[in-house]
């Protein structure tokens, strides 16, 4: 659920400190050890809090609660074990298979990366609230396994290098990669003139982008073919409509 299902109150307290009764400043609001809608009933307001975790019976009582500047709220269900993970985790394949207790529930806020082929997912379910990125390969065994997703899910090829913020890519990164891999770009990003269309083919499987990738003209190509997905843009270097290329 996002933040647009949520009620959302004009608040003119943004940088003040919480007052009795609200919750505000925090990344991640777990809820889950709520039982009944009286739990709730002292809050008076939530305000700057990225993610609130909820049982799924007690949604409607927390909607009822005022609320600004909230990225999103994740109703999990109950009468199960929850297991949470929060930010940006790795996991391989098997690790999906072998859950550490039964009739577990993975619940993932973040990011999700798994770095080998999914066979079977030994959890009860699977929410994830975010992006999941998985081999191709995978796509029963996670399919079958979610129960809500509010996200991204990508299934890549080659090996995943996950870059969040600003960088640039030269040669000697692309010739330094022993194998192909799934570049995972989110922010702003260079690929430098020396980097040739050979070389590009050879060690980029796949590009997943959320920002702007500048390359050499004769290298877009290339990209925008491999570009599994993309929110935001990639240019040719110089081609910024009259703005000098910009370093992240």
């Amino acid at each position: 659920m996002s933040n647009e299902d949520a009620p959302q109150q004009p608040n003119q307290r943004d940088d003040a400190e919480p007052r009795p009764g609200e919750i505000a400043n925090m990344g991640v609001l777990d809820l889950l050890a709520m039982t009944s809608p009286d739990d709730l009933a002292a809050l008076t307001n939530i305000r700057k809090v990225g993610t609130i975790l909820v049982p799924e019976p007690l949604l409607p009582r927390l909607l009822a609660i005022p609320m600004s500047a909230v990225g999103a709220v994740v109703p999990v269900p109950t009468g199960e074990h929850v297991r949470v993970l929060t930010g940006q985790v790795k996991l391989t394949g098997e690790a999906l298979a072998s859950p550490d207790g039964e009739s577990e529930v993975l619940v993932v806020v973040g990011q999700l990366i798994i770095t080998t082929p999914v066979e079977r997912i030994g959890y009860q379910g699977l929410v994830v609230h975010g992006q999941l990125l998985a081999p191709k390969g995978s796509e029963t065994a996670i399919g079958t396994a979610l129960r809500r997703l509010n996200g991204q899910t990508i299934y890549y090829t080659g090996e995943p290098r996950v870059f969040t913020g600003n960088d640039r890519f030269g040669r000697a990164f692309f010739e330094t990669l022993e194998r192909p891999a799934a570049l995972v770009l989110a922010g702003n990003y260079v690929i430098e003139p020396d980097v040739s269309v050979d070389l590009l083919k050879e060690k980029v499987s796949q590009v997943i982008l959320a920002g702007r990738l500048q390359a050499p003209l004769a290298l877009v190509p290339v990209l925008q073919a491999r570009c599994e997905m993309k929110a935001g843009a990639i240019v040719p270097l110089g081609g910024n409509g009259g703005e000098s290329d910009r370093t992240p």
